[in-house]
């Protein structure tokens, strides 16, 4: 007999850049979360769930970020039993984005940092590596 052991793995991260035009640039970063699943707010209080984080790499191409980063999504904001607390949770899909301005060929690497759980168990809060080139 064999036993095999199931690996959670319930978000998916894609990244993409949209050229604004006069050397700006959107950097989207988007979650899609399998049913059930969540991750949270960047906007959260402290001793509740690690909210989403980034962090970008300052020895990289320079850029300036000209606008903090905004979420996009269903929020739901509700009083979860698992952490005792009201909570700002996403579910399904939820889009990051921020404003750069940069040269074309610009490389802006990074990570972020986010946590995810469903009705009753989280999973350890996990790192993603992103890099976007502006086009």
């Amino acid at each position: 007999l064999s036993a095999q052991a199931q690996i959670l793995d319930p978000v998916d991260w894609t990244f993409d850049t949209k050229d604004l035009g006069d050397g700006s640039y959107e950097l989207i970063f988007k979650a899609n979360m399998d049913a059930g699943w969540y991750i949270y707010s960047q906007n959260m209080d402290d001793d509740g769930p690690v909210p989403t984080a980034f962090t970008f790499d300052e020895d990289g191409d320079p850029f300036e970020q000209s606008s903090e980063i905004v979420e996009k999504g269903d929020l739901i904001e509700k009083f979860d039993k698992l952490f005792e607390m009201t909570v700002r949770k996403y579910g399904k899909e939820v889009v990051f984005s921020t404003v750069v301005k940069g040269k074309p060929g610009t490389e802006i690497t990074g990570y972020l940092t986010y946590m995810t759980c469903d009705d009753g168990r989280c999973l350890p809060p996990e790192d993603v590596d992103f890099e976007f080139i502006l086009k």
